[in-house]
């Protein structure tokens, strides 16, 4: 500025802006500056998508219009002055930089009459600016009306401007943090459809990445049992993952600290591993690393964001990334339980398969196992029939575990317990049962002594894919998808004919059936059967060794097996569990057992009759023993009911079946 022009300088300072204002007796200037600030509030709420630099290039705006100025700016020293908010072209002239200097210094509004450029009035006011982007503001006005008296309205206009200034940079700041936060919200829900741990990690770094302006991102999961840290996703290695000592550099610290740090120069923090640098060839620049936390607490890892793309990492974005950290810490605990579930839902799906397994070599075993091959994923309809002990749920467990239901429930309903005409509640707990079994597999054991009433349900629930009746657990008719298999070792037929099997039900039941003949029709799976058994039981009776000597298996390849598979495997596991011995001889059998085989020296001496009649005394005897007298618990150990079990000791003449009578 030339001398004539600083020597007619005048200045307000700051200190002295209120008095200054309080003599201001222009009206007309307060109302103008009320009527700005309601206009910046108004645009600030209908256009939140602006910056803070565009909010006050509007509302500088609306104050050139009503304060009558034919220029304004806001000028910033970044290092040179420059104009940040120019209006008015060359009637605001380019406002001489020492002059703007020494506005600032004096901290004051000051005044100047002719400016050359213009020959205009002009003044220039400090403006402390909030704004991360502007420092050291000066506002500039200028105009042919602009004089010394305009001192005071300047200044009483930057008292509004400074606050306003903070509002309006901490709204935009606020809006643009809810918009990235509401985008974050938005795929949160693809969090959900995460496929697995991998996939999250990979979205969780996307929304980083997003959500702060950098260059990559990626979480580190803390393996305590190796003390190491695995870090996902790792571009630039093999295998997408990054597997470093827990201690290790800057992500080590925030792990053992359970606190944020924020880096700006790499470069000169001791702290910082270049060696991942080097592997990759990426090249870091600034890190923010945030801890991921349990809800408890403790670190479960960390979560780390490298370069920002524009400007420095700031406490905002710390904010941010644990704001996001504390879901992904949720996200990916909640996805490893999962996982972890699914795993042991897996384990138990094979052990129970392998529970299941059609154990034989003969022919027999093999169409079984064939028909349940080509059955297991269809919905039809199955009716095992065989003696009892043959192994009928032992198929339909393998129809349901080896099918497209094997995570689904397999429900088994011992018909025995369901034989008499139901009771209104009675028939309640019984459609219960089948609601459990509800995209599943109903299993319907002994199936011929069902009540007739039941027997309805279950030809509706298969005709109609509902349970029907009002009184069902919801009180209203159930649509059901339940796949029905069954199993008697009665003549189905028979029972129809003498009308206590409904035909109709019959006549669906028998479409698809499968017959297991009783053990002593194929014995080429008497051996295998009971190697296998020994091995199960041996297994869980913690023994190291249980084998059978080859006379023992020929004996009992020999031996008739009335009460078939299920008598093998009991006395399977009585050897594994009483015997002391690691090799199984013919006399172990008998001793432990009760089991007289055939060709053993106990038996050399009696006739096949008697011997077949001892044998089936203490076979029984030694089943109510095991059921401590419980005759009902007895009966279904045998496979039999309860009255056909005294119908067979009094047979055999036994004196319990006397007991009973008297």
């Amino acid at each position: 500025m030339g001398s004539r022009q600083s020597s007619q300088q005048s200045w307000l300072k700051r200190s002295d802006w209120q008095q200054g204002i309080a003599a201001l007796e222009d009206r007309a200037s307060i109302e103008v500056i009320l009527h700005c600030l309601h206009e910046s509030v108004k645009h600030l709420e209908s256009d939140p998508a602006d910056t803070p630099l565009r909010h006050l290039e509007h509302l500088l705006g609306v104050i050139q219009g009503h304060l009558g100025c034919q220029g304004i700016g806001l000028f910033c020293r970044n290092p040179e002055w420059e104009a940040a908010i120019k209006l008015g072209g060359r009637s605001l002239g380019k406002p001489d930089p020492d002059w703007l200097d020494q506005v600032q210094r004096k901290d004051s509004c000051g005044f100047v009459p002719d400016v050359p450029a213009t020959g205009w009035g002009q003044i220039a006011s400090p403006l402390r600016g909030a704004m991360e982007t502007l420092h050291w503001e000066v506002l500039v006005v200028s105009g042919r009306y602009i004089n010394e008296k305009s001192l005071a309205t300047v200044a009483l206009l930057v008292q509004f401007l400074e606050p306003i200034g903070e509002l309006v940079s901490r709204s935009c700041a606020m809006k643009d943090e809810v918009a990235k936060l509401s985008g974050l919200c938005r795929h949160f829900t693809d969090l959900l459809h995460a496929q697995s741990p991998g996939q999250l990690l990979e979205l969780l770094a996307e929304q980083a990445t997003s959500l702060l302006g950098c260059e990559r991102a990626t979480i580190f999961i803390r393996d305590s049992r190796s003390g190491q840290l695995i870090g996902s996703p790792a571009i630039g290695l093999e295998g997408s993952s990054l597997i470093i000592p827990e201690e290790t550099g800057i992500v080590g610290e925030v792990v053992q600290t359970g606190k944020a740090l924020i880096v700006d120069d790499v470069k000169s923090d001791s702290r910082f591993e270049s060696l991942i640098d080097t592997q990759t060839g990426f090249q870091t620049r600034n890190i923010l690393c945030v801890p991921l936390l349990e809800e408890s607490g403790n670190v479960v890892g960390a979560f780390e964001c490298l370069n920002k793309s524009a400007g420095c990492l700031t406490e905002r974005d710390r904010s941010s990334l644990e704001l996001l950290a504390r879901h992904a810490a949720i996200s990916i605990l909640q996805a490893q339980a999962e996982q972890e579930l699914l795993s042991r839902q897996r384990e138990m799906q094979s052990e129970k398969s392998s529970q299941c397994e059609l154990i034989g070599e003969s022919v027999a075993t093999q169409a079984v196992r064939s028909s349940v091959e080509s059955l297991c994923s269809s919905r039809l309809p199955v009716l095992i029939t065989g003696e009892t002990g043959t192994g009928k749920e032992t198929v339909a467990r393998a129809l349901h575990y080896r099918g497209d239901r094997s995570d689904r429930p397999f429900i088994v309903i011992d018909c025995s317990h369901w034989a008499e005409p139901p009771e209104l509640e009675k028939q309640s707990r019984f459609l219960k049962e089948l609601e459990r079994a509800d995209n599943g597999t109903l299993f319907l054991d002994d199936i011929d002594l069902l009540a007739c009433d039941h027997q309805r349900t279950i030809l509706a629930l298969m005709e109609q894919g509902r349970i029907t009746e009002a009184e069902n657990a919801k009180g209203v008719a159930m649509d059901v998808d339940i796949r029905v298999i069954a199993a008697t070792q009665s003549q189905l037929m028979d029972q129809v004919l003498e009308g206590k099997f409904l035909e109709e039900l019959y006549l669906r039941l028998k479409a698809v059936s499968i017959n297991l003949p009783p053990l002593r029709e194929r014995p080429d799976d008497i051996k295998p059967l009971v190697l296998h058994y020994l091995e199960v039981y041996r297994k869980q009776a913690k023994r190291k060794s249980l084998t059978c000597s080859p006379k023992t298996l020929e004996r009992l390849v020999g031996y008739s097996w009335p009460g078939n598979v299920r008598e093998l495997k009991n006395m399977a596991e009585r050897l594994a569990f009483v015997g002391s011995c690691d090799e199984i001889a013919p006399e172990d059998i008998a001793l432990l057992c009760g089991m007289e085989i055939e060709g053993s020296d106990a038996s050399a001496s009696e006739g096949l009759t008697e011997a077949t009649l001892e044998f089936q005394q203490r076979y029984i005897r030694h089943a109510i023993a095991r059921s401590k007298g419980n005759m009902t618990a007895a009966a279904r150990l045998l496979g039999l009911h309860r009255s056909n079990l005294y119908r067979k000791m009094r047979q055999l003449k036994m004196a319990e079946a006397r007991q009973e009578q008297e």
